[in-house]
């Protein structure tokens, strides 16, 4: 199954629609893109910014599960944001309704419809008829579209109007990895390698004092040793007593 969000592919690269946008408070920074990640649990593998007046917003791609087999094009270019560049500081509001043509004759046509508000995209969609119509709404916008039948005072435009001039700052790059759970999970693991040594090496120290305490109660000699020293003693005693009693007679006898 082709990626139904590239739109059209042109010699400087590949036209991307349906990203996900997150505005953010203040400038692009690593740590706004990692807030503006951190909902998806990583889901996401690229992106683009986009810096108006008012706003600031991040585009958000990642390949859908019907679409992991397919390969990426090689540069990757936002529709919503090349659209945004045009238009968004004249008219910050307008909206971009592109009828596409169907991927195959079993496949019905396709709408791509992007809304801007405040100058950045709050609606990046490949859908149909019925889902540009809710995504449009009822607010009144200035509408670009090669749709004349359902947009007849809307100003007329086509693809390649889009890809005329495609800035390279609304190119979709590779979302860097961020290093700090990295470093964390490396210091766990040395810990835990750490621990698990330290631990090991108590468990044989214990067992080798289990062994050699095992070993003196199997050998006799100690035994020996402790009870002959026993009966010396009894011995040297009994003959002190011996002497003794002796020495008492012979003073009596006297």
């Amino acid at each position: 199954m082709a990626i139904e969000r590239i739109l059209v592919t042109t010699e400087a690269g590949s036209l991307v629609g349906g990203l996900e946008w997150r505005p953010i408070d203040g400038k692009p920074s690593s740590k706004a893109l990692a807030e503006a990640t951190k909902l998806s649990e990583g889901r996401h593998t690229h992106y683009t910014q986009l810096a108006a007046d008012r706003r600031s917003s991040y585009g958000l791609f990642h390949l859908r599960p019907s679409e992991e087999n397919e390969k990426l094009p090689k540069q990757m270019f936002s529709a919503a944001a090349v659209f945004a560049r045009l238009v968004g500081g004249q008219e910050p509001n307008a909206a971009l309704i592109l009828r596409l043509p169907a991927l195959s004759e079993d496949k019905d046509e396709r709408i791509y419809i992007v809304v801007l508000d405040d100058g950045v995209p709050t609606v990046d969609s490949v859908t149909d008829s019925m889902g540009a119509r809710n995504a449009l709404g009822d607010e009144v916008r200035p509408v670009y579209t090669n749709d004349g039948v359902a947009h007849p005072s809307g100003e007329q435009v086509d693809l390649e109007w889009l890809t005329d001039e495609v800035p390279k700052d609304t190119r979709i790059v590779k979302i860097p990895v961020n290093p700090i759970p990295l470093i964390v999970l490396t210091v766990v693991v040395v810990l835990a390698a750490g621990g698990s040594m330290a631990v090991s090496k108590y468990r044989k120290q214990q067992q080798a004092k289990k062994e050699e305490i095992a070993a003196q109660a199997a050998d006799p000699l100690p035994k020996y040793e402790a009870a002959l020293a026993q009966q010396s003693k009894v011995m040297s005693t009994s003959r002190r007593d011996f002497a003794a009693m002796a020495s008492h007679i012979l003073k009596q006898a006297v």
